[in-house]
């Protein structure tokens, strides 16, 4: 599944007697090379995270357990996409507003970050990110 503002990347799954292994090449598949990773666990069920958008960090949304709603709002439309295998991979580009749902219990999101932390990277009001897009300030422009 593609979309101009996001990319659902599905990962192989090779598999034999001793269990399965799924690879991740992050320039060729994600489109960056992370330099930032962290994990997001031990949430309640109905937990809502995020709520949020980047100037600049691209993410890379992987779902390793359990089921993780993403909702992605780029200021024109709001799409869902959910997360149910540790085989999918959402590459979520700057300038996107990301609501994430855990479903389940013990889900785990290990996110791929393009940039080192950096709170002036956030855009943690809404009004302010719809603005932002308004004016014709896209990524990459402060």
């Amino acid at each position: 599944m593609s979309n101009a503002n996001y990319r659902l990347i599905s990962l192989p799954v090779i598999q034999d007697i001793r269990g399965s292994l799924t690879p991740l090449d992050f320039q060729s598949q994600l489109g960056f090379l992370p330099k930032r990773l962290f994990m997001i666990s031990d949430v309640a069920p109905g937990t809502i995270r995020g709520e949020h958008a980047h100037r600049e960090c691209i993410q890379a949304l992987h779902g390793v357990q359990g089921r993780i709603k993403i909702i992605i709002d780029d200021g024109r439309q709001i799409h869902e996409v959910m997360l149910e295998n540790a085989n999918s991979i959402l590459v979520l580009p700057a300038m996107n507003w990301a609501t994430i749902k855990f479903l389940d219990e013990h889900s785990r999101l290990v996110v791929y970050a393009s940039e080192t932390y950096s709170e002036s990277d956030y855009l943690r009001n809404y009004s302010e990110f719809i603005n932002l897009l308004n004016i014709g300030v896209s990524s990459g422009v402060q």
